[in-house]
């Protein structure tokens, strides 16, 4: 039977919200932007206190996409659409869950910066890939078929190959293992929370969720501020410690990273994201050698070429028939 208009367009839609949920925590900033000179060599610390950055990153968030819904929305009346946004509270109370993932996984990013070099981590991050994989069939049910099973294999492969060292020995501590692996696990959580958000139907534009999603960030951050440090509150010397130009670039980056990954992705379909993945690795491996002389031995070129070729596979590998469709094609058989 053929769909009507309204079924094409709300699945366009549901395909447009996914997309944009499965990048939101690329709104930091790249890794080999954060790199240099943000943190003390000597120490391997920030100057800074990591929550004041990300805090301000959420906020000056807000501050663009309500400017962009205004001018969309061809109004000045902001407060206004504050209210009408506050109005349905209940469906957005929803997307404090993924909030606090997402904030959970830019806290776990500065820390896993301070010990990867930028081509590690691009090349470990995609472990979030696998962990999707898991959640999509474990927790929906749904089939991913042969071809991504192997991508996701591929993909585990690389990733191993990348933290062995010239005798092929684990190069990296453990510890800080388990600290991008939670951070791989929480992009793909979140992922899976949303996907659950969009089972509900919420009714609510892109704008207005992601205001949601920055608003609860910025409580989270700013709640560890008052558990952690209060005192930084106080003035804003203690707040803006640290700080340099470099670190307002960052800020700056991280915000506009975000905001604009919401406007490209209604012209990209998943093909070009995916590819766009791949890309990068190679892109982020030749600026590390160039801008802070990061060695780039046959293993990091090994993994990233395995990596990347495993990502594009996940990401245009045809989808099964999954048990639903079945279903409802037999019954009206």
């Amino acid at each position: 039977m053929m769909r009507s208009v309204d079924e094409h367009r709300d699945v366009d839609l549901e395909k447009e919200d996914r997309d944009l949920i499965d990048l939101k925590p690329r709104s930091v900033p790249a890794p080999e932007l954060v790199r240099e000179p943000l943190f003390t060599h000597s120490t391997g610390a920030y100057p800074f206190d990591i929550v004041t950055v990300v805090l301000m990153m959420e906020l000056f968030k807000i501050v663009l996409t309500m400017t962009f819904h205004c001018y969309m929305a061809g109004t000045t009346d902001v407060v206004g659409q504050i209210q009408s946004f506050a109005s349905e509270w209940r469906a957005g109370v929803w997307f404090a869950v993924p909030a606090f993932i997402y904030t959970l996984y830019n806290w776990l990013l500065y820390l896993n910066l301070v010990y990867f070099d930028p081509v590690s981590y691009r090349v470990l991050i995609n472990m979030r890939v696998i962990f999707s994989g898991l959640f999509v069939t474990f927790c929906f049910g749904k089939r991913l078929g042969p071809v991504k099973w192997f991508a996701l294999v591929l993909l585990a492969l690389g990733c191993a190959v990348n933290q062995l060292g010239e005798n092929f020995e684990l190069k990296t501590d453990i510890f800080y293992l388990c600290t991008i692996t939670i951070q791989a696990l929480a992009s793909s959580g979140a992922g899976a929370f949303n996907e659950w958000l969009l089972k509900r139907d919420i009714k609510m534009g892109i704008n207005q969720k992601n205001i949601y999603l920055y608003f609860f960030s910025l409580c989270f951050n700013l709640t560890l501020i008052l558990l952690n440090r209060p005192q930084i509150l106080s003035s804003t010397e203690l707040f803006f410690n640290g700080w340099t130009h470099a670190t307002v670039v960052l800020v700056v980056l991280g915000a506009f990273c975000g905001f604009t990954t919401a406007l490209f992705l209604r012209y990209l379909n998943i093909i070009l994201k995916e590819y766009a993945h791949g890309g990068e690795m190679f892109a982020t491996a030749f600026a590390s050698r160039m801008l802070f002389d990061v060695p780039l031995t046959p293993q990091t070129f090994v993994s990233i070429f395995v990596t990347a070729v495993s990502v594009v596979m996940y990401g245009t590998a045809k989808e099964p028939e999954q048990p639903e469709a079945a279903a409802n094609r037999d019954r009206r058989t």
